[in-house]
């Protein structure tokens, strides 16, 4: 597929977009590959900050496992 054909379809695809988060983030990851600015800082969505908040309760609380064990629960998924 050429960049013009990827071009294309990225517009396609996101003219069926309907979740307003997940435009805005499209929107953001676009426009800081865009952006000249090296130093822009990356504002966080609700969402994200929500998911990092509740990742560090994990780890205070020992809930976390190793790359190890990760891979091979998923080899057991598969």
């Amino acid at each position: 597929m050429t960049t013009l054909q990827k071009k294309q379809k990225l517009i396609e695809e996101t003219e069926k977009l309907t979740d307003d988060d997940f435009i805005e983030y499209l929107l953001r990851l676009i426009e800081s590959e865009t952006d000249s600015d090296d130093l822009k800082i990356y504002p966080l969505t609700e969402m994200e900050k929500k998911a990092i908040d509740e990742a560090e309760t994990d780890i205070k609380e020992g809930k976390v496992i190793t790359n190890k064990e990760a891979d091979e629960q998923i080899k057991s998924w598969l």
